[in-house]
């Protein structure tokens, strides 16, 4: 998936492709962010603290599942000398895992499928479709 199918098809934008890795069942995409700066200044005078691995399930492609990884830190703005996580625009909610793409197909299935069907078929906790 390219850049701009993962901007398109996602909504992942201000990052890029940098590899892909093939598991039974599932993709993973490793992706990166392009540039880093400050939401509130605008300056991109940063540094990077205590970076993670996130792995974010997307749309599945065809019969496999879809899973965006990508690597999250915690971010030292010098110039504002704010400090904050990474924030990551395509979620639901900063503690979600799942693509807002994904939560949005969820929510459009609910009122013709099952709770159970839908959980099943994205491979997901029925909790968790049953909060989207």
């Amino acid at each position: 998936m390219s850049t701009s199918l993962m901007y398109h098809t996602h909504g992942i934008k201000g990052f890029q492709h940098k590899s892909y890795r093939y598991e039974a069942d599932k993709v993973i995409q490793r992706i990166e962010r392009k540039e880093f700066f400050c939401e509130e200044c605008g300056s991109y005078n940063i540094t990077r603290q205590s970076p993670h691995i996130l792995l974010i399930q997307g749309i599945p492609t065809l019969k496999k599942k879809l899973f965006f990884e990508i690597e999250g830190h915690l971010i030292y703005y010098k110039d504002c000398k704010g400090r904050k996580t990474e924030s990551l625009t395509f979620l639901p909610n900063p503690k979600s895992r799942i693509t807002t793409s994904l939560e949005r197909s969820i929510v459009e299935l609910r009122p013709h499928v099952s709770i159970k069907a839908i959980a099943e078929f994205f491979d997901l906790n029925w909790r968790l479709v049953r909060d989207c």
